[in-house]
């Protein structure tokens, strides 16, 4: 099917999802653990705080400002999935395309282009501080969503992350659909704009809820709107892990967020950041293979795949019929400190 036949289909569905949604937080992902969101998006007219119910304010063990590492080492991680990134080296700018290095993986969403800790390096995220800031640069066609940022979750944890960094031209529908819940109505969904392929993309994080497992049926992670932007702008943003407390600052355009996440743990947490780009149409939010058995009207999936070879032939033919051909993410200033090898 054609991304213009589906455009015609998502019209009337997409303007009922962005009227509810920007007018509705859902009180199940407003979820325990947060200490305070400050946005002066003027999607929420004044400053605006949320503090979170049920949970005292997490509180580090404690912080770790002077460990040792420096604005970027490429020695600390792996590079096995990403491709030539490194586009200066005094100061270090990298560039990420996960549309260009096109790398596969067997139990991947999407082609990537990333960074990661080393497997034999990885500890549980309680044990280690980390933090990461940069100037982050976006390049994107109409219709991207990647993760930028995450924090991967070790095997055998019920769940796949424990944080993820956000970009996307795509409909709500996406960010639930794609990890199996379905016991949630629109109100659940968080004040995105939502609008598929209009050249806006909304930034946000995704930390996912302790005690919840991914898959369930219900909703596990709590979703933080940082803003939007356009193809070509710049954020500014900092992560930090103090053993298992999620700090996050970040400037998106004129809205400046702000907050605190006790996160759920996991033996072998490691961090990965670059481009890693979802395989999911941008009206639905279904899989373009299906996997999940996502249902929509006017989704046609491209096929099913039980391997990496057909996965990547599916992908492409996706992505080439929806003229999505570019999704460079760029760091600049980037600090990254402390972690299993610092």
């Amino acid at each position: 099917m054609t991304t213009t036949r589906k455009r015609a289909l998502f019209t009337a569905h997409a303007t009922a999802i962005g009227l509810i949604a920007m007018a509705t937080f859902s009180p199940v992902a407003a979820a325990a653990g947060v200490d305070a969101v400050e946005s002066v998006n003027p999607r929420f007219g004044s400053d605006h705080v949320d503090r979170g119910v049920g949970r005292p304010k997490p509180t580090p063990a404690h912080t770790s400002p002077h460990l040792p590492g420096g604005r970027f080492d490429p020695a600390v991680w792996d590079d096995s999935e990403a491709g030539d990134y490194v586009r200066s080296s005094k100061p270090y700018v990298l560039n990420f395309d996960g549309l260009k290095t096109f790398t596969v993986t067997g139990n991947g969403g999407g082609p990537r282009d990333e960074l990661k800790t080393p497997q034999d390096a990885r500890k549980a995220s309680d044990e280690i501080y980390e933090s990461l800031s940069a100037d982050i640069t976006f390049n994107l066609d109409d219709g991207v969503k990647l993760i930028a940022q995450q924090i991967h979750a070790g095997s055998g944890a019920g769940f796949s992350t424990q944080f993820k960094l956000y970009v996307q031209d795509s409909s709500a529908l996406g960010i639930f659909k794609g990890e199996g819940e379905e016991n949630f109505a629109l109100d659940d969904y968080p004040r995105l704009e939502g609008v598929p392929s209009n050249g806006v993309f909304d930034v946000y994080a995704r930390v996912q809820i302790p005690g919840s497992v991914s898959g369930d049926g219900e909703i596990n992670e709590k979703i933080f709107d940082l803003g939007t932007i356009k193809s070509g702008d710049t954020i500014k943003y900092k992560f930090i892990n103090d053993h298992g407390v999620v700090a996050v600052r970040s400037v998106v355009g004129r809205n400046k967020v702000k907050f605190t996440y006790d996160m759920a743990d996991s033996a072998a947490s490691y961090m990965k950041f670059g481009s890693y780009v979802q395989a999911q149409d941008a009206e639905s939010g279904c899989n373009v293979t299906n996997d999940l058995d996502c249902e929509y009207p006017g989704w046609e999936p491209y096929g099913e795949s039980d391997n990496v070879e057909k996965t990547e032939e599916l992908w492409r033919q996706y992505f080439s019929d929806s003229h999505i051909g570019k999704a460079r993410v760029t760091f600049r200033n980037l600090v990254h400190v402390g972690g299993p090898l610092q």
